[in-house]
C-alpha cells in the first residue's frame, strides 16, 4: 500500500500485512511529521476531524477577539481547575496547553494549574496498579508518575488471541495486569512456531519495537484471558514534552526487567542458529540498495559481533531521524581481518534489521547479510574472537 505524508508529500510503500488491524502512527522519514496508517484506508490518510471546542475554549475565543487577555487567562484557569477536580484530565490538560500558547507570560497560573493537575492525578491513582511496578514508579517524580499512569489505556485480550505478531510494526508498550501469555517465533527450519518464554502479571512486553526502529522479532499470544495496560507512542511523546526524563527511566527499567526475564526464561533451540563471535573489527558503512549500488559514505564503525548470517556494529551520536532512515534499508559494509601476516578484506551487502539506542550517545545497528558469509571466513575471524553463547 502507498502512504503519503500530508506535509511534505513524500510517498512510502508499506507492507499492509505488517500493519496491525487497529492501525499505527509512524513518522515521515523526511520531515518527521506523524502519519496515521490503517488497513481500511490504503491511500492518503485523512486528517482526524477537529475536536469540538470546550465551553471554556469558546468563551476564551470571544475574549481573544476583544483583546481581553486577563479574561482569557481567568476563563482557562477556572476551566483547568474544574476539569481537574472532575478527574477529566485530558480536558484539563487541553485547556492548560491553550493557556501556555495564548498567554505564555501568565507564569503564576501556568505553574499553579500544573501543580493542581498533578495533585488531583496522584489522588486518583489506583495503588493496586502502581504496586505491580513499584520499582518503576519509585524512579519517577510525582509529576512523572502521574503523567505515565494516566497515559496508559486499559485493554482486554481473550485467550488464544495474539497481542502482536512476529514481523509486525507496533507502537505500544504493554503492561500485564493479569493472565498468562507466551512468546514464540516462527522457525523456518522446522516450519512452525517455537515457544521460548512466558509472561504474566507484572511483566512488560513489546519494548524492543516500542523504543527502537524495528518490527517485533516474536509473537505474543494470550494463553488465558488477559488484562493489559498499554502506552501508545503518541501519548508517550505528549508526556515527554513536560517530563523528558521519563524516557530514560522507563527504558532502563524495561532493559533490566528484560535481562532478568531472559535469565530465567526458556529459549527455543534454534533461536540463535548462527554462532556469533565478539570482535573489535573496524569498518566503513555505505548506504545503497539491494543491487549493491553505493550512494554515500555513512561513517566509520566498530563491529561488536559477527556470524555467518549478519553482524552488529556500533556508532556514536546517531540521531533518531537518521535511525529511521537507516532502518530496513540496504547498506554495504567493508571491513578487514587478520590472516597470518596479511589483512583480508570483506565486503557484504546487508539489510538493517534493528537500531537500538544506548546511554552516552551509543547506538547499535543489527544487520542481516543478503548472502551468508562463508564458514571458512568465520573460522578465520574466530581465531581472534570470542564466541557468544
Amino acid at each position: 500500500m502507498i502512504v503519503q505524508c500530508a506535509y511534505c508529500k513524500t510517498s512510502y510503500n508499506m507492507d499492509e500485512a505488517k500493519i496491525p488491524e487497529r492501525g499505527i502512527r509512524v513518522k515521515c522519514k523526511k520531515c518527521q511529521n506523524p502519519i496515521d496508517i490503517n488497513k481500511s484506508s490504503p491511500g492518503n490518510q485523512p486528517a482526524s476531524p477537529a475536536k469540538p471546542d470546550l465551553a471554556e475554549e469558546a468563551i476564551a475565543k470571544k475574549f481573544i477577539r476583544e483583546n481581553n487577555e486577563q479574561a482569557v487567562v481567568q476563563t482557562l484557569y477556572d476551566g483547568i481547575i474544574r476539569y481537574a477536580e472532575l478527574k477529566k484530565f485530558k480536558e484539563s490538560e487541553r485547556l492548560r496547553a491553550q493557556l501556555m500558547k495564548i498567554a505564555p507570560m501568565a507564569l503564576t497560573e501556568i505553574i499553579r494549574t500544573g501543580e493542581i493537575i498533578d495533585q488531583e492525578k496522584t489522588a486518583a491513582m489506583d495503588l493496586e496498579k502502581v504496586k505491580l511496578w513499584t520499582g518503576l514508579y519509585d524512579k519517577f517524580t510525582k509529576s512523572e508518575a502521574a503523567s505515565l499512569y494516566f497515559a496508559l489505556t486499559d485493554m482486554t485480550v481473550k485467550a488464544n488471541t495474539r497481542v502482536y505478531e512476529q514481523g509486525q510494526f507496533d507502537d505500544r508498550l504493554y503492561f500485564i495486569l493479569s493472565g498468562k501469555l507466551k512468546l514464540s517465533y516462527f522457525d523456518t527450519e522446522v516450519g512452525r512456531h517455537l515457544e521460548y518464554g512466558f509472561l504474566d502479571k507484572g511483566d512488560i512486553a513489546g519494548e524492543d519495537a516500542f523504543f527502537t526502529f524495528t518490527s517485533h522479532s516474536s509473537t505474543l499470544t494470550a494463553q488465558t484471558d488477559v488484562d493489559l495496560l498499554y502506552l501508545g507512542k503518541t501519548d508517550f511523546e505528549n508526556i515527554l514534552a513536560e517530563n523528558p526524563h521519563i524516557e530514560t527511566k522507563l527504558f532502563d527499567y524495561c532493559e533490566k526487567s528484560k535481562k532478568t526475564y531472559r535469565q530465567i526464561g526458556k529459549k527455543g533451540k534454534a533461536r540463535r542458529s548462527n554462532k556469533r563471535y565478539e570482535t573489535t573489527l573496524t569498518g566503513q558503512v555505505f548506504t545503497g540498495d539491494s543491487k549493491d549500488k553505493l550512494m554515500k559514505n555513512v561513517t566509520k564503525v566498530t563491529i561488536t559481533d559477527i556470524s555467518t548470517g549478519g553482524l552488529c556494529y556500533v556508532v556514536q551520536n546517531m540521531k533518531k531521524e537518521e535511525a529511521a532512515t537507516l532502518h530496513k534499508n540496504w547498506i554495504s559494509i567493508i571491513t578487514s581481518y587478520k590472516k597470518g601476516p596479511l589483512m583480508v578484506d570483506i565486503k557484504k551487502l546487508a539489510k538493517v534489521i534493528a537500531v537500538h539506542f544506548h546511554p552516552f550517545g551509543e547506538c547499535s545497528v543489527h544487520v542481516q547479510f543478503k548472502e551468508p558469509l562463508d564458514e571458512k571466513t568465520i573460522r578465520e575471524i574466530s581465531l581472534h574472537a570470542t564466541a557468544i553463547r
